[in-house]
């Protein structure tokens, strides 16, 4: 049966990843919603109760145009959401997914990033995580350098190029002979390094965990949701 997935994104540029890995009887419906990110920066008056029944009412809107699952990829967004238990299909965050992927590898983790904004806002996700579950992990973190500019100027062979460098040269430094049963595990924490991630695994036979993979894996098994009443 296919099945229609839903995508909340606080951009559309994120819509892309998910569509260059589609594979199986499935459809996508990707809904980018940039104006409570925005409104949340700079309107004092849009707090984090409007922002929270704004996308409350999204969902129920992707909901409503089929969608048998929802995935929300924005980390903002993420933190605000209500309980999944008030909407009528299963709604997931990507961070969350990501998080379970890192904690089911079972070792220490290094997790790479581009964008530096995004390394702080990640990490205390992370944590918080972690503190719920009473989890300890043993996590270090590094930005590959000089990356992201170029991502954000357009050139993107360029960005691949030096993101490819960089996953190497973080695999060279972990520790243990044998890098693919290594103590560490690499990671890349941003959707866009994902498929440089995928590339270098498959050429070294190194794992590199992305959270675009564990995305993919939970949505695809997810059920459908039974019926077609109206949310809890």
């Amino acid at each position: 049966m296919l099945k229609t997935i839903g995508f909340l994104h606080a951009h559309h540029s994120n819509a892309g990843f998910f569509e260059a890995a589609a594979s199986g009887p499935v459809r996508f419906l990707h809904f980018a919603e940039p104006g409570i990110a925005e409104r949340l920066a700079n309107d004092p008056a849009f707090d984090s109760r409007h922002a929270r029944a704004k996308l409350s009412e999204l969902i129920h809107w992707i909901a409503d145009c089929g969608a048998d699952a929802l995935l929300v990829t924005c980390t903002e967004y993420c933190a605000l959401l209500p309980d999944s238990d008030f909407f009528r299909i299963p709604v997931l965050r990507l961070d969350e997914l990501f998080f379970e992927s890192l904690h089911a590898a079972g070792r220490p983790v290094h997790l790479l990033f581009t964008n530096p904004g995004t390394v702080e806002p990640t990490m205390a996700a992370l944590r918080r995580w972690n503190a719920d579950r009473n989890l300890e992990p043993d996590v270090a973190c590094s930005l590959i350098p000089d990356a992201f500019k170029l991502l954000m100027n357009g050139e993107r062979d360029a960005y691949l190029e030096r993101l490819a460098e960089g996953i190497r040269t973080a695999s060279a430094e972990l520790p243990g002979d044998d890098k693919s049963r290594g103590t560490r595990i690499l990671a890349v924490a941003q959707l866009s390094m994902s498929g440089a991630g995928q590339a270098f695994e498959q050429e070294s036979g190194i794992p590199v965990l992305d959270p675009l993979q564990a995305a993919l894996d939970a949505l695809l098994a997810a059920p459908h949701p039974e019926g077609e009443g109206e949310s809890r």
